[in-house]
């Protein structure tokens, strides 16, 4: 399994970065035989009132095809990471559990 994250807006010495990387790979570990790839893309955007927020795009890319999308948003990147993975999740456990591998889901809010 192979995670890729891209945080166009940079934090302070990649520590959000790293953080992804690790909460992914535990997240995922126990799927890690039907997933190849796990990609996320971290945006900071301009949020209400003048303040800031964050969206979160996870990407699982199936071994034997298919792919799950999760996207979240909130004002702290990492809670957007959170929502996101949460919602990655639950998908690629449906996933799994009903089309034997055989998916295209994608959920926002």
């Amino acid at each position: 399994m192979r995670v890729l994250v891209k945080h166009p807006d940079k934090d302070d010495d990649g520590r959000l970065k790293a953080h992804a990387e690790k909460l992914l790979r535990r997240v995922f570990d126990r799927h890690c035989l039907a997933v190849d790839r796990v990609q996320v893309m971290l945006k900071t955007l301009a949020g209400a009132e003048g303040g800031r927020a964050s969206r979160c795009r996870v990407t699982i890319k199936l071994i034997l095809g298919g792919s799950v999308t999760a996207e979240a948003s909130d004002r702290e990147a990492v809670l957007a990471l959170y929502r996101a993975v949460d919602k990655a999740v639950f998908l690629l456990w449906q996933c799994l559990k009903t089309a034997n591998g055989r998916c295209g889901t994608k959920v926002s809010d």
